[in-house]
Parts: structure tokens; sequence; C-alpha cells
């Protein structure tokens, strides 16, 4: 594999780790406690990151390159 294979596999699943997180915190009880604009800022955010994420799972399909990174 080529390191910007590798690397690219790895920023993946960084990106996904991180729209779980910031889903999770999206579904809480503590979003009400943030102000509107905060909140709809963070679903922008939300939403950029979810489109990167595809582009990415795109590129590894590209690639051909499934989850754990194999051709």
């Amino acid at each position: 594999m080529e390191p910007w294979q590798a690397r690219l596999i790895g920023e993946k699943a960084e990106l996904s780790g991180r729209i779980e997180l910031l889903s999770d915190f999206m579904d809480s009880p503590k979003r009400a406690e943030l102000s509107t604009e905060e909140q709809l800022l963070l679903d922008m955010q939300l939403s950029t990151m979810k489109a990167l994420e595809a582009i990415l799972c795109s590129r590894m399909a590209f690639y051909k390159l499934d989850k754990l990174g194999e051709k």
C-alpha cells in the first residue's frame, strides 16, 4: 500500500470518529445549552464533515481500498 493510501484510510477513520462524537453531542440534552447561533454553526460543521467523509469514501472506492486498507 502506498503511503498516501494509508493516510487516506486514516483520515477517513479519524473523521468518522469525529462525526460520531459530534452527532452524539448534537443528539444530547447538552445541545440545548448552546445558543441558537452556535447550534446552527455546529449543524453546518457536521454537514460539512459528512460531505468530506462521503468524498473520502468515494476516493477509497475509486482506488478499490476497503475499510482495512487492502486492495
